[in-house]
């Protein structure tokens, strides 16, 4: 829960930057990144695998960006049922705008860590996302269990 809160806090803080600097979502500035990373337009299945997001959260960013001006949809020259997204010249502006200023913000954050912590970090989440992957693969089971409840709750004992 830990990781969880500390990974909301920082969201929450690129949020508000992206926010005041370009009216922009995480997912937004998150979609604009994957595309201009892949050095080539690349289709919203792409897009959403990559952002982890579901497709209809995709559409809904990529119908944001549009009417922003910041991405196109062309047609696929190949396969008529798919689009090809491609950040515009504005698009680009704004990434290349915003990047330098995540990339700061992270590094801020993460200072208050030594330079093996943070390799620590590294290698630890890893693992982590690891196991978070191992589990999603798994059939979803139920959170429902018998609960050792701390002793510092002083609870009566369920079972007399």
């Amino acid at each position: 829960m830990n990781m969880a809160r500390a990974t909301d806090q920082m969201l929450t803080e690129l949020n508000r930057r992206l926010k005041a600097d370009l009216d922009l979502s995480v997912s937004a500035a998150t979609v604009l990144a994957i595309i201009d990373g892949a050095g080539e337009p690349i289709t919203p299945g792409v897009i959403a695998e990559r952002a982890i997001i579901a497709a209809a959260s995709t559409t809904s960013v990529l119908d944001t960006l549009e009417k922003r001006g910041l991405v196109v949809r062309r047609p696929h020259p190949t396969d008529r049922r798919k689009l090809l997204i491609e950040l515009t010249p504005t698009g680009r502006n704004a990434i290349d705008h915003i990047l330098p200023g995540i990339h700061r913000l992270e590094k801020q954050i993460m200072d208050a860590l030594t330079s093996e912590e943070k390799r620590d970090l590294i290698h630890l989440m890893a693992k982590v996302q690891s196991g978070v992957t191992k589990v999603a693969e798994q059939p979803a089971q139920g959170l429902g269990g018998p609960r050792k409840v701390p002793d510092r709750l002083h609870r009566p004992d369920p079972e007399l």
